[in-house]
């Protein structure tokens, strides 16, 4: 299995680059939006950990331009509260999933096989998606809200 990481932190990249490894996955690191657009396709690349808190805007840019020319890759998104607005954006968009930084290694590892396996079955992909989309927006109203 191939995995990107799309971080501008180095050190981020580095430290969960090595956990990653260590479960079997052959990870290929990106510092900027460019190198991670460029990186999914020449490497085709079966599932992205996006950091949106880095990229931002910039994000919604790679996970829009890598769903239309590697639809099958699947993205994950890491964000924090304050960027809800992009979870919701990216998850329409066809992100896989989100999740909260910093991401609990384990429940990365899940989600990053869970979205391989999700690749190789779209209509799987297709299911867990729309469940995510739906508990994503349940997050948001929640977190507009001040529940836990």
């Amino acid at each position: 299995m191939k995995v990107m990481l799309a971080d501008t932190n180095a050190t981020f990249m580095e430290n969960l680059s090595e956990k990653l490894k260590g479960g079997g996955a052959e990870v290929f690191t990106a510092g900027s939006a460019r190198e991670a657009m460029d990186m999914s396709v020449a490497e085709n690349i079966d599932v992205v950990v996006l950091n949106m808190k880095e990229f931002q805007r910039d994000g919604i840019n790679v996970l829009s331009y890598i769903k239309k020319v590697q639809p099958l890759t699947e993205v994950i998104m890491l964000t924090t509260p304050s960027l809800v607005h992009l979870s919701i954006e990216g998850m329409k968009l066809g992100a896989f999933d989100d999740l909260l930084l910093p991401p609990d290694i384990g429940d990365l590892q899940r989600i990053i096989n869970e979205a391989y396996i999700g690749r190789k079955d779209m209509a799987t992909s297709t299911t867990l998606r729309e469940t995510r989309v739906h508990e994503t927006a349940q997050r948001t109203s929640k977190t507009e809200k001040g529940e836990k």
